[in-house]
């Protein structure tokens, strides 16, 4: 066999076998170096973003259009900053918890911050204010409700899996479950983008409505004045089934069309009629892409019983049989 650097008899360099290569933050294979860039990256990007939303100016500025017409109310915007300012330092949190040289050269920080302390406690308040806000996101539709519990679900349970795992000693079974919270967390990243292919393809399918209570739907179309310093068509002659009784608005609804080229409210209809589409469809295909990634890893072997080290071959790492 040839040793790294050496040439083959036809005067050709071999390449060097995956063990001997040069490992950069302590990734063995250079795909799984090139995920972690690729995913991690955009999940950093992400956060950066968004850092202004908690704010109730960077709300109000940020959300789709007519949102704030509920996160204005202390309730709701209490459950958007909780999601938000506990979802994005985990995210953070999560992103370095897979680098091997972490794990490898700080054991301590990486118990610490990812086996329930930190990360995952933040995911779980994460949650509960996803929960919160779900029955008026994007309209809060059966869709988008549904989308988010079942998302809520998942990385709870995926969360609890990892942490029990590593206290029973199953270093593998941990690695899978905890790969499986954070590709099942990066789904809501992918909506975005996703919401954006739905909606176009919804748009130019045929006429579209929403439902919007006549209160917002007044709301919305005054922050589309706000923001474009353009005097908005009056809600009565838009839409006459509203009519003129401010107080009967909260319990009459209309249709409004989803369009991109009209008022702020139809471009909101638009992105409401596909946004728990565009969850559903990145939740599964973030559900089937983890297992994929996780069956074309190489075999583990079956984590060691015994008090000595436990070995995961897919990372080259050791973890000592007394882990917290």
């Amino acid at each position: 066999m040839s040793s790294y650097g050496a040439t083959a008899t036809n005067g050709s360099p071999t390449m060097p076998p995956p063990t001997q290569r040069k490992a950069v933050l302590g990734f063995m294979r250079r795909q799984s170096l090139y995920l972690w860039l690729f995913f991690g990256g955009l999940t950093l990007l992400f956060t950066v973003a968004h850092l202004e939303y908690p704010s109730p100016k960077g709300m109000r500025k940020r959300l789709v259009p007519g949102e704030w017409f509920w996160y204005q109310q202390k309730y709701y915007q209490l459950g958007m900053q909780l999601h938000l300012m506990a979802i994005f330092p985990a995210s953070v949190l999560f992103v370095f918890q897979f680098v091997p040289y972490i794990r490898n050269n700080y054991r301590q920080i990486h118990r610490l911050s990812l086996s329930g302390r930190i990360a995952f406690t933040l995911l779980y308040i994460g949650n509960i204010g996803g929960i919160i806000i779900a029955p008026h996101a994007f309209g809060g539709s059966p869709s988008v409700q549904s989308a988010t519990y079942t998302l809520a679900i998942l990385t709870s349970f995926a969360s609890y899996k990892a942490w029990r795992s590593i206290r029973l000693q199953r270093v593998t079974e941990h690695r899978k479950w905890a790969l499986r919270c954070a590709f099942y967390m990066g789904s809501i990243i992918t909506s975005r983008p996703m919401l954006g292919i739905t909606s176009l393809i919804a748009v130019n399918s045929g006429p579209q409505y929403v439902i919007f209570r006549c209160d917002e739907l007044d709301f919305t179309m005054s922050m589309d004045e706000v923001w474009t310093n353009t005097s908005h068509t009056p809600l009565q002659v838009k839409y006459p089934a509203c009519g003129d009784k401010r107080s009967s608005w909260p319990t009459t609804v209309v249709p409004v069309r989803s369009a991109f080229t009209g008022g702020y409210e139809e471009l909101a209809s638009a992105f409401r009629l596909t946004f728990g589409a565009a969850m559903w469809i990145c939740l599964t295909l973030h559900a089937v892409g983890v297992e994929c990634y996780l069956n074309l890893s190489p075999p583990n072997k079956p984590p060691s019983q015994s008090s000595g080290p436990i070995v995961d071959d897919m990372t080259k790492t050791t973890a000592h049989a007394t882990i917290s």
